[in-house]
């Protein structure tokens, strides 16, 4: 009953926090249907960070910068423009400390997240963020030779 009337998740944010944008929904709605929302704390996720290591400093900085701007232009009620103004300087503070640390192509990812949730440039952007790094794909013979 709740995925009917709530409906499915937002694919506008193609990769991380589309779980919370959902019971963000569902608790809104959730007084009109008495549905709760709650966490099992004791669920544990393994994930093989070896397998994507090389895209995790950008795509998924690029993903979390620009899901958590499009969030809160979603769902930020009375605290949407202060929260607006406060990712805003966070991003920039973050995207100069990349740069003179050296991480340029991090730095490129979470410039193209901020813009990208400003103009509601949404779903999956990996080509185009990685092409902006300057990312090149591994072949499977350079994969297999490092194993």
């Amino acid at each position: 009953a709740a995925l009917h009337k709530i409906g499915l998740f937002d694919e506008n944010y193609f990769f991380n926090t589309e779980v919370a944008d959902w019971c963000a929904r569902a608790r809104s709605r959730a007084r009109n249907h008495r549905w709760q929302t709650a966490i099992q704390l004791d669920t544990r996720a393994h994930h093989n960070l070896h397998r994507s290591s090389a895209l995790r400093s950008t795509l998924y900085t690029y993903y979390v910068i620009r899901n958590r701007v499009y969030y809160v232009k979603k769902h930020g009620n009375g605290w949407k423009l202060p929260l607006l103004m406060f990712w805003c300087a966070y991003n920039i503070a973050l995207a100069a400390k990349l740069r003179l640390t050296g991480q340029r192509p991090q730095a490129i990812a979470v410039w193209l997240g901020a813009i990208d949730a400003l103009r509601q440039r949404m779903g999956g952007q990996n080509a185009r963020v990685l092409a902006a790094v300057n990312y090149v794909m591994p072949s499977d013979t350079d994969a297999r030779a490092s194993s």
